[in-house]
């Protein structure tokens, strides 16, 4: 991935479904499926010195510069596909696998717990952030919002 200067939506959507991908590689021994996934992305729009107009992903490091009016969403309902192989993700994107990989866990445990009940579907909401690096960083405070957080919500269906 680039640099979060010249990060793009395409880049960052395609780093979030190759960390999706790869949690899933590691959900499926537990008979957790990602059914869908829906992905909302904050940017703003910039304009260069020859007066183009473009979308700009925010790293957290910036994000103070730009009031929530400022910014632009843009929603993406996807449906992960089976991949023949999943390519590791690097480092940029780690800490969202182990979260996706973590939060679902306990999502389709919690209800196998006496008294046992049936685990129709599980929803799971991420607020995550890139870093001036490209790195994506997960929200780790309880009730901690920020209006131009990226936000991953997920559907998980067991097999």
């Amino acid at each position: 991935m680039n640099s979060n200067d010249d990060m793009s939506v395409v880049d960052l959507v395609r780093d979030v479904k190759t960390a999706i991908l790869e949690a899933q590689d590691r959900l499926d021994e537990r008979g957790i499926t990602i059914s869908r996934v829906d992905l909302e992305v904050m940017t703003a729009f910039v304009t260069s010195a020859g007066g183009e107009i473009g979308l700009k992903i925010i790293p957290i490091e910036l994000s103070g510069q730009y009031s929530r009016s400022q910014m632009n969403t843009i929603h993406l309902s996807l449906t992960p596909l089976v991949p023949e192989q999943v390519e590791r993700i690097s480092e940029l994107g780690s800490e969202l696998v182990r979260a996706i990989e973590v939060i679902s866990t306990a999502a389709h445990e919690a209800p196998a717990t006496k008294p046992e009940f049936l685990l129709d579907h599980a929803e799971v909401i991420l607020q995550f952030a890139t870093d001036v690096s490209g790195h994506i960083r997960l929200f780790a405070g309880a009730g901690q919002e920020a209006g131009w957080a990226h936000l991953i919500r997920m559907t998980l269906l067991t097999r």
